[in-house]
């Protein structure tokens, strides 16, 4: 079925009058505002802004301080805004914080979650208004779903270091009854993310391998299952001789195919490389063409 589009009523065109950079706000390079003007200039529009709504027709900018002042540069009469009120200011102050590189990664998901409920926005909305991608927003959201006694535990951690995104994304994979368990490992051990996401991947490995080699049950001495006269002992050590010949064969195809596919990304490496030089240097000889054409016609 197909997935209902939600309409973005916040969105709208607003005169380059009713719109101003915020107070305080540190200068944006020059040589940025002319990049991103001649950017703009070329494509004809602009990503829409995130304005708070000052009331009296004034709105303040909160992300997209730089495209607002290249439009200015530009002239443009006009902008797309997504025009949020003052009872988000909370919220937003949150995300001024994230375009500073100072957000909390709870503060951060709190945030995006609480605009999420209040306008129904959809992931890919929330992402258009805060100048991040969809995925970037769906992973802070996913944080959310830790359960509160383990959020408590990483926030009032005794040595005072919270887990970054990354860790907060980890223990949110993991099912609610597991994720105290997880939280209190990377907090104790201080596991990096590439250790998790190492352990991971072994993780997956060792389930996928222990389901290539497979073998009958084993009957030992002392279980209900074990033989109970000679005649069933001797088919239980027929049973083990030929399952370790298994394995032996179910290892030896295993191998071949993991090198056949070595052999085959390899290849594959190889391929992709020469094409990419190849086309390195097409352009690169285009490109020098091209600069040539330039100083000729004063360009």
């Amino acid at each position: 079925m197909a997935r209902r589009k939600v309409e973005l009523r916040q969105l709208v065109t607003l005169p380059v009058e009713q719109i101003s950079a915020p107070a305080g706000n540190a200068r944006v390079p020059r040589a940025e505002i002319e990049r991103l003007a001649q950017a703009l200039a070329e494509e004809g529009n602009a990503p829409p802004l995130l304005v708070r709504d000052n009331g009296k027709g004034q709105c303040t900018v909160v992300t997209g301080v730089p495209a607002f002042e290249a439009a200015m540069q530009l002239e443009w009469s006009e902008l797309d805004c997504i025009v949020v009120g003052p009872e988000c200011d909370k919220e937003l102050r949150v995300i001024e914080r994230l375009h500073q590189n100072h957000a909390e990664p709870w503060d951060l998901a709190d945030a995006l979650q609480s605009l999420k409920k209040r306008f129904g926005w959809t992931q890919a909305q929330l992402g258009l208004a805060v100048g991040r991608t969809r995925d970037f927003v769906a992973n802070l959201l996913s944080i959310t779903q830790i359960v509160p006694e383990v959020r408590r535990l990483i926030r009032h951690h005794d040595q005072g270091e919270e887990l970054s995104a990354r860790h907060l994304r980890y223990v949110a994979r993991a099912p609610r009854g597991e994720q105290m368990r997880v939280a209190q490992r990377i907090l104790e051990q201080t596991l990096s993310t590439k250790a998790l996401e190492r352990e991971r991947r072994v993780t997956t490995l060792r389930a996928q391998d222990s389901n290539l080699i497979k073998v009958r049950a084993l009957r030992p001495s002392g279980s209900g299952l074990a033989p109970r006269n000679s005649k069933e002992w001797r088919r239980y050590h027929r049973q083990l001789v030929t399952d370790l010949r298994r394995i032996d064969r179910q290892e030896s195809l295993a191998l071949r195919r993991a090198q056949s596919w070595l052999s085959e990304a390899k290849q594959r490496l190889r391929l992709i490389r020469a094409e990419a030089n190849r086309k390195r240097r097409a352009l690169g000889r285009e490109l020098q063409s091209v600069r040539k054409q330039l100083l000729r016609v004063g360009g």
